[in-house]
């Protein structure tokens, strides 16, 4: 029998159920299928991201780039970031486009609110790092 609760995941040989992310919040790179969650995760281990929002912008080669709206503690580059991410992510789970959020926009539940988030960005309201 088969359920849907909007989650994607897999089982691994042990038998183990791992949670990847929300399906409706998946997006394709260059044909492959994107987790945001499994790049925020991995935006979050670094010492100085507070927050970490993933989603996709529309590119007509690769399907999808990645934009990464950060929090940060403490003033971080562009290249600094990248540099630190790469221990933890695959090549083609890195963002093209980092942004810097100053107030970190939440839902009533207290979860990020993507799509203020998503609208501060299309508004050029986010700070892209350099």
């Amino acid at each position: 029998n088969r359920i849907s609760v909007g989650d994607t995941g897999f089982v691994d040989a042990q038998g183990n159920l791992h949670l990847v992310g929300r399906a409706d919040r998946m997006f394709t790179v260059s044909g492959r299928n994107v987790a945001p969650e499994e790049i925020e995760a991995a935006l979050q281990k670094l010492p100085y991201v507070a927050h970490a929002a993933v989603w996709g912008k529309s590119d007509p080669k690769r399907g999808h780039q990645i934009v990464a709206a950060l929090q940060l503690e403490t003033t971080q580059s562009r290249a600094q970031i990248l540099s630190d991410l790469r221990p933890h992510l695959t090549p083609y789970l890195m963002p093209q486009y980092l942004f810097a959020a100053g107030d970190w926009p939440y839902t009533s539940s207290g979860k990020t609110d993507l799509q203020k988030l998503n609208a501060q960005w299309q508004a050029n309201q986010l700070q892209e790092l350099t």
